[in-house]
């Protein structure tokens, strides 16, 4: 016999000295390896008539003594995350218990006598190991609460129906392939989790859920949904994604008090004129289904603020999209659209708009009215040309306009004062505006892959530029002034043909990722050592014969790039010397 279950035993022993034997024998932790966790258990164990509350959560219990039974009195106990695989008999004579936790534990069966603790309201099994439920579980009349999930059943009896009570019921994560029709019974039901099953239908009894608030059905095998669905006149989140619907009924539109609604990654290919009636609609996300177009009724949705439908194949959105006056957050990226309708510039609450890789050929005028756009992303677009009214979205924060075709931008660029961060990457562009240097809020600049060969002389007026990247570029130098960029911590200057840096290229006192790499650099400024908290600097494929002196002063310097250049081996030997110990050097 194990020590454990010799400790049980002993629990069941009479003594003389009762209670203070008890709390001997559970002192010795024999069945709670974390003692100071199991206080309340065993202080309870010690004066069972006055316990009515046990938390012994996490406490590595592999059994419950069986004395848990003398806790009459007990009406609240949390047995979660412990190593409970089976539960002692007597545990069903605590039948005052209202709340019972047994959650993340290794629990592979339950007692028939389950059903005896007929006073329970709310009862977590989730995480455990149960293939089943008994049928006598059902006889819990009064559970308003119950969690299941993470387990491994595959069924679910017709009793479930008789938990009339329920507010509260999570399946999610088990294997159920079929939902009794009793379920429509529970019309006290706010709350049902359904998700990462094998539902292939749903019983048109769900209807009759007239209660139901929150519905989650994500992960299952759904092809079709039951028009009964629109009687669900209280629902308000309603969760279908990564199913396999390939439309959702017009009974969908009954949905009167819907707020979210997510139906991503399934195989719709359009949404029915119904749509339009969810007047209530705050978010919608359909992102990754074979949308091809959207209803006209789809600007009726008036309450809309965030709407996710990329990774579709959507190429036209309707006109009535000007009417989503209240939407501040719109996701299209990923589609096949060639053009954005006009009307797009009366979303006047319109903060973030992704429009990037599509097909898109022009940004239409009416953009300019969008004066509370913060975040446009117009990446991997057919742009050739930005209009002048871009300059008017004066609260553009985030503006993405990479992988394009844009050779020039207008003077009127200059005028996004709020501007922190731009990408134009790979475009066609060959010089910048003067006015760029107007965009002093801007942090982050990418012009990686153009055509620029001169910098305009306002562009050492971005003070707040932190991170720049020209690489790929035609730049034989820069301008005298570079160094006034001296917040600059990241800078890519590779694959240009610089011939060399200006002297004031030492201020940049901030940087500390440099990359150099591909120009035609023979010799660095005498005053290099003074960028002092340079930790990496990339100086490959130049025409360098030497480092400059003061080169020791770098004591920051962790990685130092140098292949491709014109070192003899003494000066290899003299740049070893005088890097910081540690710092990897590749020649």
């Amino acid at each position: 016999m194990d020590i454990g279950m010799r400790f049980a035993m002993n629990l069941r022993m009479k003594s003389s000295s009762g209670n203070v034997l008890l709390a001997v024998l559970l002192s010795t932790g024999f069945w709670c390896r974390s003692q100071n966790s199991c206080d309340e258990l065993k202080n309870a164990l010690a004066s069972p008539s006055s316990a009515q509350k046990v938390a012994a959560s996490g406490c590595q219990l592999s059994m419950l003594p069986e004395s848990i039974g003398s806790l009459k009195n007990l009406v609240d106990a949390n047995f979660s995350n412990n190593l409970l695989k089976v539960l002692p008999e007597s545990l069903y004579d605590l039948t005052q218990l209202k709340k019972l936790n047994l959650s993340a534990n290794q629990i592979v069966s339950l007692s028939t006598r389950f059903g005896l603790l007929v006073n329970l309201i709310e009862l977590d099994l989730s995480s455990n190991a149960l293939t089943k439920l008994p049928r006598p579980f059902w006889d819990l009349k009064n559970l308003q609460s119950l969690n299941v999930s993470s387990n491994q059943l595959t069924e679910i009896y017709t009793g479930l129906g008789g938990l009339t009570l329920l507010k509260q019921l999570n399946l999610s994560f088990n294997q159920i392939t079929t939902i009794p029709m009793t379920t429509g019974q529970l019309v006290l039901l706010e709350w049902l989790d359904l998700s990462n099953n094998r539902f292939t239908k749903l019983p048109d009894e769900i209807g009759n859920l007239t209660s139901l608030k929150e519905l989650d059905i994500e992960f299952n095998q759904l092809t079709s949904l039951p028009s009964t669905l629109g009687g669900l006149k209280k629902l308000e989140t309603f969760d279908l994604a990564k199913n396999q619907l390939t439309e959702l009924p017009a009974a969908i539109g009954g949905l009167s008090a819907i707020l979210y609604l997510y139906v991503d990654e399934n195989l719709l290919k359009t949404f029915p004129q119904e749509i339009g009636k969810l007047v209530t609609l705050q978010a919608l996300s359909a992102e990754g289904n074979q949308l091809e177009s959207l209803p006209e009724a789809f600007g009726d949705l008036a309450a809309l603020a965030s709407v996710n439908l990329s990774d579709n194949q959507i190429n036209a959105l309707p006109q009535s999209v000007g009417r989503l006056t209240t939407l501040t957050s719109m996701d299209c990226s990923n589609n096949h659209l060639v053009a954005i309708p006009a009307t797009m510039g009366s979303m006047s609450a319109l903060i973030k708009l992704d429009l990037s890789e599509n097909s898109i050929t022009e940004i239409p005028g009416t953009f300019s009215a969008l004066k509370q756009l913060r975040e446009l992303n117009v990446n991997g677009n057919k742009l050739s040309t930005v209009s002048d009214g871009l300059g008017a979205m004066s609260g553009l924060q985030i503006l993405q306009l990479a992988r394009n075709n844009i050779h020039t931008l207008p003077e009127s660029f200059g005028q996004l004062t709020k501007l922190v961060d731009l990408d134009l990457t790979e475009n066609g562009l060959t010089g910048l505006p003067a006015s760029i240097g107007g965009l002093k809020a801007l942090d982050v600049l990418v012009l990686s892959e153009n055509k620029i060969s001169v910098l305009p002389e306002g562009f050492c007026s971005l003070f707040n530029l932190t991170a720049l990247s020209l690489d790929g570029n035609s730049l034989s130098s820069l301008p005298l002034a570079f160094g006034d960029l001296s917040k600059l911590s990241r800078l890519n200057l590779e694959g240009n043909a610089l011939t060399a840096l200006p002297l004031s290229f030492a201020n940049l006192k901030n940087l500390t990722y440099l990359e150099l790499d591909g120009n035609q650099i023979k010799k660095l400024p005498e005053n290099f050592g003074e960028l002092s908290n340079l930790m990496y600097l990339s100086l490959s494929s130049n025409l360098l014969k030497k480092l400059p002196p003061g080169f020791e002063k770098l004591t920051k310097l962790k990685f130092l790039h140098l292949q491709g250049n014109l070192l003899s081996p003494k000066e290899q030997q003299r740049i070893k010397s005088i890097v910081p110990e540690g710092c990897q050097i590749e020649f």
